[in-house]
């Protein structure tokens, strides 16, 4: 099975259309989006969950029969439920099945095939790997000559900062996020990490991470280099000053507890998100307002490793009772974590929209909320995609049509509290982030470096595939891409 995605619906038509059609149809792809004078560049938070299941939602359980009214009370997640009442949920948002191809496809506006060439076989820590005889594609992320959407906000004036998980290859400068147009980063390059230690070793057989390629580290404020990670004086500045006091416990448990004695834990503040959190609120609250801001927050959560506060464990006790929903089914440990995961990741949303608020941006502050793949529907993670047909690393909905949502001040009033059930694709970010933004979508690096690739007999680097969805989302309209003599077909995402 391709892991490219292909939904088509043809309807009959006459076959006197279709040359009026065509012509629609080719002018459709070679036009710009024209949003209207009336529009105001938007600040933008792009927050991208990590794994979150299609059921993760509050938005998407309901109260039919005892067992989904347990569910729904379990999935506290106030905070993107509000959003979505205020603002618009996507009902049809695809990507890959698992993180890196989809945060590559999100970043350089390619389908995944044609922006992530694979993991080479027997390769560790495969985002370094080089090919040498391939300076272009020869890397495990996007190909380096192409452009990632945030350069294009940066050229037309955005502020842009990435914290958070990063997954989208790193083998060189340029494959980092200050390399793909981030001002600053503060963040993990690798696909995990232990929210207590920052640290992340064996995950399974055939997967190991780099310890220390997985600690927090930034390439702007404190580093000479991209070769230091962050030390105790930044853990100081993010909350977490405990070293003295607590030592270096190595062994704890998901609630960031030692094993050998629970009672000594780390503080919450020492907690990888809560670190993240407060990094963030720091570009918010010090962000030079005569400029446009682009946040990106790639949450850990709700990727393994299942570890939470144990105050969260608690709070989402209280809030479950306060539903009066009898209990059909007792916790198990995992479902309880990853319940508590969610909540966790919920607050820390409705926290950066507090600075946001607190500043002045929110307003004209637009959220785009997403997740980059399907939950991971094993005994450890307890991701859940019901109704949607298995999860994370498969081709079926519940690994690729994940939940998203846009939020914010800038969502026009008669547009809030709406569905929107045509089909997005993950990639399809970049042309609409852009076109808000007010930058040129077109590719041009990639473009030259064509030039050369064509002359030198070499394969060329993939257009940008990417198609702005702005006016499609505010029109309720589907996109027609192509046709066929005597059929008109809809396209919901290219596939080549």
């Amino acid at each position: 099975m391709r892991s490219a995605l292909l939904l088509l619906a043809v309807v009959q038509v006459a076959t006197s259309e279709a040359s009026v059609s065509e012509a629609f149809a080719v002018d459709f792809l070679q036009r710009r989006l024209e949003i209207g004078k009336e529009l105001k560049r938007p600040n933008i938070l792009l927050f991208i969950a990590d794994d979150q299941g299609w059921a993760g939602l509050g938005a998407h359980r309901t109260d039919k029969g005892e067992e989904e009214a347990q569910g729904k009370a379990e999935t506290q997640t106030p905070t993107m439920d509000n959003l979505i009442r205020e603002g618009i949920l996507l009902e049809r948002h695809y990507t890959s099945s698992q993180s890196a191809p989809a945060r590559s496809s999100l970043l350089s506006g390619r389908l995944p095939s044609h922006c992530w060439p694979g993991k080479p076989e027997g390769v560790s820590n495969a985002q370094m790997f080089w090919n040498r005889s391939d300076n272009v594609s020869g890397f495990l992320g996007i190909p380096r000559n192409m452009t990632a959407f945030p350069r294009k906000l940066q050229e037309v004036g955005y502020a842009t900062h990435y914290v958070g998980k990063w997954d989208a290859g790193y083998a060189t400068p340029e494959h980092t996020p200050l390399g793909r147009g981030y001002d600053s980063f503060l963040g993990f390059l690798q696909g995990g990490i232990d929210a207590w230690t920052k640290g992340h070793g064996k995950v399974t057989d055939d997967v190991v991470l780099d310890v220390c390629l997985n600690k927090f580290r930034d390439f702007s404020l404190y580093n000479a280099s991209y070769r230091a990670r962050v030390g105790h004086q930044v853990a100081r500045e993010l909350g977490c000053n405990v070293r003295a006091s607590l030592g270096k416990p190595l062994f704890v448990n998901a609630t960031g507890c030692l094993d050998s004695n629970i009672s000594l834990c780390w503080p919450e503040s020492c907690y990888a998100d809560e670190m993240l959190l407060k990094y963030a609120a720091k570009i918010i609250r010090t962000h030079d307002s005569k400029k446009q801001l682009f946040l990106t927050y790639a949450s850990r959560s709700v990727h393994s490793a299942m570890e939470v506060p144990a105050a969260y464990m608690q709070r989402l006790d209280d809030m479950v009772a306060q539903t009066g929903v009898a209990r059909a089914l007792p916790w198990t440990l995992q479902r309880k974590e990853m319940a508590a995961l969610q909540l966790h990741m919920d607050t820390v949303l409705g926290k950066l929209i507090l600075a946001f608020k607190d500043k002045g941006m929110y307003d004209n502050l637009l959220i785009v909320y997403l997740s980059d793949n399907g939950g991971g529907v094993n005994l450890y993670e307890n991701g859940n995609n019901y109704p949607l047909k298995s999860g994370k690393y498969t081709d079926w909905e519940g690994g690729v049509r994940t939940n998203a949502f846009i939020g914010g001040g800038a969502v026009p009033v008669e547009k809030r509290g709406s569905t929107f059930n045509g089909v997005i694709h993950i990639s399809d970010w970049y042309a609409t982030l852009c076109t808000l933004a007010g930058a040129d979508y077109v590719d041009h690096a990639a473009e030259e470096a064509n030039k050369i690739l064509r002359a030198q007999q070499l394969p060329l680097l993939a257009p940008v595939d990417s198609r702005p969805q702005w006016q499609h989302i505010m029109l309720g309209t589907s996109v027609v891409i192509a046709l066929t003599a005597g059929c008109r077909v809809w396209f919901a995402l290219d596939c080549l």
